[in-house]
């Protein structure tokens, strides 16, 4: 946690998958904003990412 010299917090909160609570799925700060994620656990690699401003990232791998 990031406290500022005016006594502000800012936080981030963390959730995980509902299959296996490995993989972190979303982070939402303070100011209610939240990114995504999904994930290959096969693989243990990363799907897609939403970021913050809703900017979109999918991955694809050679198998």
């Amino acid at each position: 946690m990031v406290t500022a010299s005016s006594g502000e917090r800012y936080t981030l909160s963390y959730d995980y998958d509902a299959q296996t609570s490995k993989y972190i799925s979303s982070v939402t700060n303070s100011f209610g904003i939240t990114s995504t994620a999904e994930y290959f656990p096969k693989f243990d690699t990363i799907k897609k990412n939403v970021d913050m401003t809703g900017n979109s990232m999918e991955y694809t791998y050679e198998l």
